[in-house]
């Protein structure tokens, strides 16, 4: 009977402990993906702001779709970085401003922002996903406000 009991016990502590590891291993994923959402969102800004893609480049997909007025396609990320480091250079950026942030049932992230240009003010609209540890920009939507 004492070693019934003892195995019960060992039982519910290793049951415990489990949990306990399991929780501690969800926590730090959650809170890394943060930390790369929040890594993709800083350099965002700062390229939106400086009009430097250098800065967001490394969180662009392999395959990034980009739409300008409504205007999407589906660029590889070599070329992406052209496209919007094209868009830029036309449309000098002065100031860019996060407006609402949010995140889907599928865990992507969703960023609504503004950029002040010397053209004019356009609505920017960035989907990024998390996988493992890295977070990329799937999606950049750009409309004139």
């Amino acid at each position: 009977m004492i070693k019934l009991i003892s195995g019960t016990i060992l039982y519910t502590i290793l049951m415990r402990m489990n949990k306990l590891i399991v929780g501690t291993l969800v926590l730090l994923t959650v809170s890394l993906s943060s930390q790369a959402q929040e890594e993709v969102l800083k350099s965002l800004k700062t390229s939106l702001i400086s009009g430097n893609i250098i800065n967001i480049s490394p969180y662009l997909s392999s395959r990034t779709e980009l739409a300008f007025e409504g205007d999407k396609k589906i660029y590889q990320k070599e070329k992406a970085e052209v496209v919007l480091k094209s868009f830029l250079t036309e449309n000098k950026p002065k100031d860019f401003q996060i407006l609402h942030q949010g995140a889907s049932k599928e865990g992507i992230k969703y960023y609504v922002g503004e950029l002040i240009s010397s053209t004019g003010t356009f609505r920017v609209l960035v989907y990024v996903r998390t996988k493992g540890d890295k977070s990329l920009i799937e999606t950049l939507d750009i409309s004139k406000e």
